[in-house]
């Protein structure tokens, strides 16, 4: 469910707590055969394994950093989620660690912490807001990260594994997904799996109906970005968000509106010929 993306990097943190890198010529390092793109998200991925082995020089070296204090080094590198993660589950990047001590003996302990990520989704079911039984598909959506971006139209998101805005377009069935959302800034170690992220959708386009004379009208946008709560249960069926439209109209012409209006109309110009009457009797 990781596509390994390389920038593998080898180091340790001395007294001053500054970052140092450790000279390649102290291990050899054995990288998956593939080195994806950053945008490359095709999956599942097999085979994938990465080696770090230190050799006699690099032991002595970290020999000399545990005599001087320097109890642990770092190995990290990039993954990316691909298309076949699990939405709601954790996903581990396994690690193994495998040592000789001075006295010949062969150790694999095990490794207590399993690194992990997590990805998540939202699912929207379209349907009109006079009759929920009908869905509603042909909307097309956006989703951004904030609020301001939201309501300004700007920095959508990208479609994962692009460079293009993320526009989802509700099915036959009405139903419109966006999945591969991150969620929870501090997950847990171990499956733990908790947290929680906001997301705003805009509706970008309105689904369209045929009225009684057979021409093709559309719903109403919806007025504002609609706020969705990605977690681990988000994508579920039974966390859906349903969203409703309704229809466009325009005030029926000698309907109430229109009396209002003219009724207003003629207050106003009633108001203006006593001002007028009034004006004349003084001059």
């Amino acid at each position: 469910q990781l596509n390994y993306t390389g920038n593998l990097a080898v180091y340790y943190y001395n007294k001053e707590n500054t970052k140092v890198t450790i000279d390649s010529s102290y291990y050899t390092a054995t990288q998956p055969e593939k080195i994806f793109a950053e945008n490359e998200i095709t999956g599942p991925t097999t085979g994938q394994q990465l080696k770090v082995v230190f050799n006699k020089e690099g032991r002595e070296f970290l020999g000399n950093l545990f005599a001087d204090g320097i109890n642990s080094i770092r190995i990290s590198f990039t993954t990316l989620i691909n298309e076949s993660a699990n939405l709601g589950q954790a996903i581990y990047n396994d690690a193994t660690l495998d040592y000789t001590n001075s006295f010949g003996t062969e150790t694999k302990p095990n490794v207590p912490t399993k690194p992990e990520v997590h990805t998540g989704g939202v699912k929207l079911l379209k349907v009109d807001a006079n009759n929920t039984a009908t869905v509603l598909p042909g909307a097309e959506f956006m989703i951004y990260a904030s609020e301001k971006d939201a309501k300004a139209g700007t920095n959508p998101l990208n479609k994962p594994g692009t460079t293009t805005p993320w526009v989802e377009v509700s099915g036959a069935d009405g139903y419109v997904s966006f999945d591969g959302l991150h969620y929870g800034s501090n997950q847990p170690a171990n499956g733990t799996d908790s947290g929680s992220t906001n997301y705003w959708i805009v509706e970008t386009k309105a689904p369209s109906y045929v009225d009684d004379k057979g021409q093709t009208k559309y719903y109403n946008l919806l007025r504002e970005p609609l706020k969705v709560t990605v977690n681990a249960t988000s994508h579920l069926e039974s966390n859906k968000v349903t969203v409703e439209n309704r229809k466009f109209t325009l005030p029926v012409t000698g309907g109430m509106g229109t009396v209002i209006f003219t009724l207003g109309g003629l207050a106003i110009m009633g108001a203006a010929a006593l001002l007028y009457m009034r004006t004349t009797k003084r001059a």
